[in-house]
């Protein structure tokens, strides 16, 4: 019998390679996704973040908070943070009080599925349940 000098994988090696490189990848794809998702509800938070502290500069200077955007941008907030925006419509606010919400998409879908709000005591909730993040038990009333 002669001794064979081939070098190389044998066919079952090489799907054992691949067989553990896809269970890997259906592992982490996953976790990916929802790490992306969370660090862009970030996003929508830092607006309402900015939102508040140009609300409560107004309202030092003016005694009152605003539900005007365009007032609030001249003292620095952002109505737009990548997949996240403040509409006009989405402000309220009285003498004392005011709600903002923010609506965004941080799972890579069309809809704007995703909804955080803050008011004047800084309460920051998600009225949603979306983005791996769970709807808060709070509400910005």
């Amino acid at each position: 019998m002669k001794k064979s000098n081939a070098f190389g994988f044998s066919l079952v090696e090489l799907l054992i390679v691949v067989a553990i490189i896809g269970i890997l990848a259906a592992m982490a794809v996953p976790q990916y996704r929802a790490y992306v998702a969370r660090s862009k509800a970030q996003q929508g938070k830092l607006i309402l973040e900015e939102l508040r502290a140009a609300q409560e500069q107004y309202r030092a200077l003016k005694g009152t908070y605003t539900a005007i955007s365009t007032d609030l941008e001249n003292f620095g907030a952002k109505m737009t943070k990548g997949p996240y925006s403040i509409d006009a419509t989405d402000i309220s606010a009285s003498a004392d009080t005011f709600r903002a919400i923010t609506k965004g998409n941080c799972s890579g879908e069309s809809a704007k599925n995703d909804q955080w709000c803050i008011n004047q005591d800084g309460i920051l909730c998600h009225l949603t349940s979306t983005c791996d993040i769970p709807k808060s038990s709070c509400s910005c009333q």
